[in-house]
């Protein structure tokens, strides 16, 4: 397969649009694997896309050939107490101190989404989404990165063991 020339760059206003399709691609993507992860039918990525831009702790970057966005990741940070919280989460809790239980807790960064269109895929465009995030990662301090992958999603699980994630922790469910 011939080679894409790519920038990778933060997303702005002008590419929220654009975004939303890619994300509902990606949505129903996850929806052939698992059917849980079927969007709602009121859910509106635009809204989302548009208060992500707005905040300080959200990374959205896209990948763009000359013609197109070809692709984007999600990130956000969060502080670790040993589970995920929000900022605003961690600011109450350090308002209100509790005693801590682990001890250990710091910046975590979390990736949930990363998305590259199927025709462009293997050439690269995933791998230097990744690696830019993991720049602004280490710009605001994070000292770790988390993903979340389903088990049955065996491409995806792949590409992130190639970058180097490895298995932390096993969530499972059932239905009560």
């Amino acid at each position: 397969m011939k080679e894409i020339s790519v920038t990778i760059r933060r997303a702005g206003q002008q590419d929220i649009p654009v975004l939303a399709a890619l994300f509902r691609q990606h949505l129903e993507y996850h929806a052939q694997i698992d059917e849980r992860y079927t969007p709602a039918p009121d859910f509106d990525p635009v809204t989302l896309f548009r208060r992500c831009l707005n905040s300080s702790q959200v990374i959205l970057l896209v990948a763009e050939t000359a013609e197109e966005v070809v692709g984007f990741l999600f990130g956000r940070l969060l502080f670790e107490e040993p589970e995920p919280v929000t900022f605003w989460q961690w600011l109450r809790r350090r308002l209100r101190p509790r005693p801590r239980i682990f001890k250990y807790g710091h910046i975590l960064g979390y990736i949930s989404d990363c998305f590259v269109v199927p025709s462009a895929r293997r050439q690269g465009i995933g791998r230097r989404l990744v690696e830019a995030a993991l720049q602004w990662f280490r710009e605001y301090g994070v000292e770790e990165v988390e993903i979340g992958v389903l088990p049955s999603n065996r491409a995806a699980g792949a590409f992130w063991e190639a970058l180097g994630f490895e298995p932390f922790r096993l969530q499972m469910r059932r239905q009560p």
